[in-house]
């Protein structure tokens, strides 16, 4: 888990800008990150289960009452499935199974402006692709 307790800048104004808690627009951090995983292993069976939160937060540090209605940015939580299993035999070959964003939580809606235009999210925090599977296997030569 990670707190950020401070992330400031100051611009060429001399104005000091505190962008913690700021998940709306790209440049800010999360008051609070965490990633979690747990793992469980029989015998050539192995299952991983992952989970990613970021906390609620502000749109942006900049901005106040009399210039946006709401400037609150919904928390956000992804969880991520893995299964893989190994053949006894063919030593060496696991097949996989990958299941991101698994429950397709949406992100929360944030809108900013990127070089290529408008986003609806701060893609740079949260999943903006939805629930995915992958599926593959991997060889390692004994």
């Amino acid at each position: 888990g990670n707190r950020t307790l401070a992330m400031s800048e100051t611009g060429l104004t001399g104005i000091k800008v505190d962008r913690s808690d700021q998940t709306g627009m790209v440049g800010g951090a999360p008051a609070w990150q965490a990633n979690m995983s747990v793992a469980y292993r029989r015998d050539s069976l192995q299952l991983t289960l992952h989970e990613r939160l970021i906390s609620s937060g502000r749109y942006s540090a900049t901005l106040g009452s009399a210039d946006i209605d709401n400037n609150h940015v919904a928390a956000a939580a992804y969880t991520n499935l893995r299964g893989s299993w190994s053949l006894r035999q063919v030593p060496g070959l696991t097949f996989y199974a990958q299941a991101s964003n698994l429950f397709d939580h949406n992100p929360p809606r944030a809108p900013d402006w990127t070089f290529i235009g408008s986003a609806p999210t701060n893609e740079s925090l949260f999943d903006v692709l939805g629930r995915r599977y992958v599926i593959g296997f991997t060889y390692d030569r004994p």
